[in-house]
C-alpha cells in the first residue's frame, strides 16, 4: 500500500483532514487534498500529522515525545519459530493488511468474552501460521488508549516520575496530571490464541510483542507511551503476562461497593425529568450505560427499585439464572491490573514499585523432595492356556508344552527418580508397560488396595525410599462439569483453572460443560487435571497423550513439564511413540523395554552413557 499521487518529501508535515475505513485499507486524506492508501488499522487519524518520505515510509508525528517521528508503513512484523514435540512452527506477529487476514482476525475475536476493544485508538496484532492443518491467523493481541481512571496504576503514578527519553515529568498523579499525560499509558484490550494452540506458551509470545510494538509504534495524543497495561479477570487464574515482564499492581475497585448508590442515583434524575449526567469521560459513560439496562429491567419485568436494589447487594452466584443474565452486563468485579515498563526510566519506576508497596513473604522451609528407590526383582504374568481342540494344535505344533502361560516383564530393574524429574517409558505393546506402572504404583503406594495387581501377576521389589502419595489419570464425571468436580474435591476456583491450565485446559466455555460433552482429547486432559488435584508427589500416566493431536501433545507437555519442575513431582509416563513426545516432554531418564524381560536404560539429559540390560 502506497501514497497515491503525492509529491511529499521527508521535509514535509502535514495535517491529516480525513480518514474512511474500506474493508481491510483505511484512505487517508491530508490537507493538501492527497490521499495515501494504508491497512485498515494503522495509527493515524483525523488531525494527526504525517510525512512520507522518498522511500515510501510513513510517519506520523508525535508532538509531545522526544523522539516525535513515529513509523507507520509499511507494517509491522515480527517472524517467530514455536516448538510443537520434534518441529517448529514458522509464525508470524503483524498487522493485519488483506482481507484474508481480517477475516481469520474477526473469526478469533468469537473466542473472547468481550465484543470490541472499547473507544480510542487500537492496533490489533495478528499471529500468522504457515501450517497446512492450521488457520492462517492462530491468534492475536490488541494494544489501545489507557482509560482516564484505574486506581492500582494511581498507586504507582502518584510519586514523582520523570522520563528523560519521553520529555514526561510529574510530581503526584491529580486529575489535572492524569487528563495531561494519560496517554503515556497504552493498554492490551484483548489477547486471544486458536484454542488448539493454547499451552504452547504464544500468549506470551503475544504480549512481548504488543510491548514491543507499542514500544516502537504506538502514539496518541500527541504522546508515545511509557507503560503498557492489562486488566483481566483471567490473570488471576492464568497470568501469563508475568513471563513478559508484567509487574502485578493490585486489584480494580470493580463497581459492587458502589452499584446500588450509583443505580439509585442515576433513575432518580431520570425519574425527576432531568436525565442522565452528560459528558464525564469512560466511567461516567460507562454509568449510564448500566443506567439505561437497569431502567430498561424495570419497565420490562416489572420490578420495583427496592426489587432491583435488594438484587444487586447480592453476588451473581447467589443470583437466580435469570436475574444474573439480565444484570450480568451491570455488575464488574474487581480485576488485576499488571504493568510493564517500555522505557529505563518507567522500568525503573516500577521496580521502585514493586520494593515500596509489594510485601515479601516470610521464606518458607523448602519441601523435602520425594525420591523413588525401588528394586523390581520380577514382574510375572500367568495365564491358563485355554483347553480347546485348536489350542491344543498351536501347542504341539510350536511345542508350548505347559497348563500355563508364563512371561516375565522385568526383572532386577533399579529405578532411581528424585523430585522435579521425568521417567519416559517406551516399547512395542505387549512388552509390559501397562503392568511395569501398575507394579510401580503399588509399591510406591505401600501396597494401597487401589492399586492392586492384576489377578495372575505377582511383583516381587524391594523400596528403598518412603512411600509416596500416588496418583494416575482419573475417570471425569461425565454428567459434571470441569469445575464442579474440582470444586466437589475441595479446590477453591483458583486453584481448579490453575490445574485446568496445567493439563492443557485453558477455554473458559470448556470449564462449565458437561465432561461427557467435550472431545476425547479434552476429556483426556480433564482426567489428567484431576490427577494433579490430588496432589500427589509420583505421577503415573499410561499411554501418556496417546489421544491426543500434536498441538494438545505439545502443549500437555510443556505445562506438566512446568509443573514437575515447579512442584518438584515425580512423574513417569508410558507411550508406544516415545520420539513423537521426547523432545517436547524432555525425560530426565529413558526405559525401553524389550520382549521377554530385556529392557534399555538411558539419561538423556545427563551425561552417562546407555546401558543395556538383557
Amino acid at each position: 500500500m502506497a501514497a497515491k499521487h503525492s509529491s511529499l518529501t521527508h521535509l514535509e508535515w502535514h495535517e491529516v483532514a480525513k480518514r474512511t475505513v474500506d474493508g481491510h485499507r483505511s484512505v487517508v486524506s491530508i490537507d493538501t487534498g492527497e490521499t495515501f492508501d494504508l491497512h485498515r488499522f494503522a495509527l493515524i487519524g483525523k488531525g494527526d500529522r504525517l510525512c512520507c518520505r522518498a522511500d515510501g515510509k510513513i510517519y506520523a508525528f508525535a508532538r509531545r515525545a522526544k523522539h516525535s517521528a513515529v513509523l507507520v508503513h509499511p507494517v509491522w512484523t515480527k517472524p517467530l519459530c514455536v516448538a510443537v514435540l520434534d518441529r517448529e512452527i514458522h509464525i508470524t506477529i503483524k498487522e493485519i493488511e488483506n482481507d484474508s487476514e481480517l477475516s481469520g482476525y474477526e473469526k478469533l475475536t468469537r473466542h473472547h468474552y468481550k465484543s470490541g476493544a472499547g473507544p480510542g485508538r487500537r492496533a490489533p496484532l495478528i499471529a500468522v501460521a504457515s501450517h497446512p492443518s492450521l488457520p492462517e491467523v492462530v491468534g492475536f493481541v490488541e494494544i489501545c488508549s489507557a482509560f482516564l481512571v484505574n486506581v492500582p496504576r494511581k498507586s504507582l503514578f502518584d510519586r514523582p516520575f520523570r522520563d528523560r527519553s519521553l520529555s514526561v515529568s510529574w510530581n503526584r498523579w491529580d486529575i489535572d496530571t492524569a487528563k495531561e499525560f494519560i496517554n503515556i499509558t497504552a493498554r492490551i484490550s484483548r489477547c486471544v490464541v486458536l484454542p488448539e494452540l493454547r499451552g504452547l506458551g504464544l500468549a506470551t509470545i503475544l504480549s512481548d510483542a504488543a510491548a514491543q510494538f507499542a514500544g516502537e509504534r504506538w502514539h496518541f495524543g500527541g504522546h508515545r507511551p511509557a507503560f503498557l497495561e492489562i486488566t483481566a479477570e483471567m490473570l488471576r487464574y492464568w497470568p501469563f503476562v508475568r513471563k513478559s515482564g508484567f509487574v502485578h499492581l493490585g486489584d480494580t475497585q470493580g463497581n459492587e461497593a458502589r452499584l446500588c448508590k450509583t443505580m439509585k442515583y442515576l433513575l432518580a434524575r431520570k425519574a425527576n425529568g432531568e436525565g442522565f449526567p452528560k459528558g464525564g469521560g469512560g466511567i461516567v459513560s460507562m454509568h449510564r450505560s448500566h443506567a439505561t439496562i437497569v431502567d430498561e429491567l424495570l419497565h420490562v419485568r416489572g420490578w420495583t427499585m427496592e426489587h432491583l436494589l435488594d438484587l444487586l447487594t447480592k453476588t451473581p452466584e447467589d443470583l437466580a439464572a435469570d436475574d444474573w443474565i439480565a444484570l450480568h452486563s451491570v455488575y464488574r468485579r474487581p480485576k488485576p491490573v499488571y504493568m510493564r515498563g517500555l522505557t529505563s526510566d518507567a522500568k525503573a519506576h516500577l521496580q521502585r514499585f514493586q520494593r515500596t508497596f509489594q510485601t515479601k513473604k516470610p521464606a518458607d522451609q523448602p519441601p523435602v523432595d520425594p525420591r523413588l528407590d525401588i528394586v523390581l526383582r520380577k514382574i510375572v504374568a500367568r495365564c491358563d492356556a485355554e483347553r480347546s481342540r485348536e489350542v491344543r494344535q498351536i501347542q504341539e505344533a510350536f511345542g508350548i508344552v505347559a497348563k500355563s502361560i508364563e512371561t516375565t516383564i522385568a526383572s532386577d530393574l533399579t529405578i532411581n527418580l528424585d523430585g522435579g524429574n521425568t521417567l519416559l517409558i517406551s516399547g512395542p505393546s505387549g512388552s509390559g508397560k501397562s503392568l511395569l506402572l501398575r507394579a510401580l504404583l503399588w509399591h510406591a503406594s505401600g501396597h494401597h488396595p487401589d492399586w492392586t495387581m492384576p489377578a495372575d501377576t505377582t511383583s516381587a521389589a524391594q523400596l528403598q525410599s518412603n512411600t509416596l502419595r500416588v496418583a494416575t489419570w482419573h475417570r471425569p464425571n461425565p454428567a459434571k462439569s470441569p469445575i464442579g468436580i474440582l470444586a466437589a474435591m475441595g479446590l477453591s476456583l483458583n486453584q481448579a483453572m490453575q490445574l485446568l491450565s496445567s493439563a492443557g485446559l485453558a477455554e473458559a466455555s470448556l470449564f462449565v460443560r458437561p465432561a461427557g460433552t467435550l472431545s476425547s482429547g479434552q476429556y483426556y486432559r480433564l482426567g489428567l487435571a484431576l490427577a494433579l488435584a490430588t496432589c500427589p508427589e509420583l505421577l503415573v500416566i499410561d499411554e501418556f497423550c496417546e489421544s491426543l493431536d500434536d498441538f494438545a501433545t505439545a502443549a500437555v507437555c510443556r505445562r506438566l513439564g512446568q509443573k514437575v519442575s515447579r512442584d518438584r513431582m515425580l512423574l513417569v509416563v508410558a507411550t508406544s511413540t516415545a520420539d513423537r513426545i521426547a523432545s517436547c516432554l524432555a525425560p530426565t531418564a529413558r526405559l525401553y523395554l524389550r520382549p521377554n524381560s530385556g529392557y534399555d536404560w538411558s539419561t538423556p539429559l545427563a551425561t552417562e552413557k546407555p546401558n543395556s540390560h538383557a
